[in-house]
């Protein structure tokens, strides 16, 4: 692995020994600073001796901290300078022995970290939270194998597309939990209960087909007016007996049912309600409704009417 430590260029190579006093004698002590330097080899060293640079081995030898000239010295020879050349030896680090602590503040940054397909990052203790990448189904994961609970906490939180242009779900801190479909809501809680926008399917059966979509209950006798309504933008009276409905939201096709009931105060209490006689009574948009006595078929006005409709939209 790379070396771990001080900068090289920050580390002496060469040293000066300090100064020796010569005397009769061939053998002297090496010192550094004061202290016993012991060189690696005769060749480790650069003796001047009365000006001429010796040979190692053949004019001198090292044994321990001490150099051995060939032949004893007088007082008034002098050793001009003794340099070392110093080994510098790199120790390779070994696994597991480096901490935080040896590592500087903001050294590792996220360019720095990559982790290949299916290398595992696992975290905690017991490596209870795992996360990875699995090249053979190219899926991602997150996965927590531990006792307790896996905890996605935040005010509020988007699970977004790739690209980062789409919502697939929104959960709202102390608001609705929203659900979509290629971006566009299809389910969302509110305070009330939920709103689901579009057909519900259970068991491949959708439920849209059997729920009332639209009803009205209103008035004909008098002022025309509308007490309730569902899904109705607006009612017309068409004269005695005949209404036009028209919806908020339209049908998906106009093979919707409908169905109502009267009340009379009039001496004509036998009405039904029923579409009225033309060609195409629904559309879409508007059904075409009739008030008619069951007796003689005759259009009156009932003081109570209620139609309700059902189909798909």
């Amino acid at each position: 692995m790379a070396y771990i430590g001080r900068d090289i260029s920050n580390l002496s190579d060469r040293a000066v020994l300090d100064s020796i006093t010569t005397s009769a004698t061939a053998t002297y002590n090496l010192l550094l600073n004061s202290v016993a330097y012991v060189p690696s080899s005769a060749e480790s060293l650069t003796v001047s001796l009365n000006g001429v640079i010796q040979k190692p081995q053949s004019s001198y030898t090292v044994s321990g901290s001490t150099i051995v000239f060939d032949s004893a010295l007088t007082s008034s020879d002098s050793i001009d300078f003794i340099l070392a050349e110093r080994a510098i030896t790199l120790t390779t680090v070994g696994s597991g022995s480096v901490g935080t602590s040896q590592l500087a503040d903001n050294a590792v940054t996220t360019s720095k970290i990559s982790i290949p397909d299916d290398a595992v990052l696992n975290i905690g203790t017991g490596n209870d939270l795992a996360i990875y990448h699995e090249s053979s189904s190219n899926k991602s994961y997150i996965k927590e194998s531990g006792s307790a609970d896996l905890v996605i906490a935040g005010n509020d939180i988007l699970f977004r597309n790739t690209d980062d242009t789409e919502t697939m779900a929104y959960f709202q801190n102390n608001g609705a939990v929203t659900l979509k479909y290629d971006h566009s809501t299809k389910f969302a809680t509110t305070s009330t209960g939920i709103d689901v926008t579009g057909a519900i399917t259970v068991n491949g059966s959708a439920l849209g087909g059997g729920q009332t979509k639209a009803w009205v209950n209103f008035e004909m006798v008098g002022t025309f007016s509308v007490r309730d309504s569902f899904n109705v933008s607006s009612i017309s009276d068409e004269g005695t007996g005949d209404v036009n409905v028209n919806f908020t939201t339209a049908f998906a096709n106009d093979d919707y049912c409908a169905g109502g009931v009267t009340r009379f105060s009039s001496s004509n209490t036998n009405a039904n309600v029923c579409y009225r006689g033309v060609s195409n009574p629904l559309s879409t948009t508007t059904a075409q409704m009739a008030v008619r006595g069951m007796t003689n078929n005759s259009a009156s006005d009932s003081d109570y009417v209620t139609i309700i409709f059902s189909g798909d939209q």
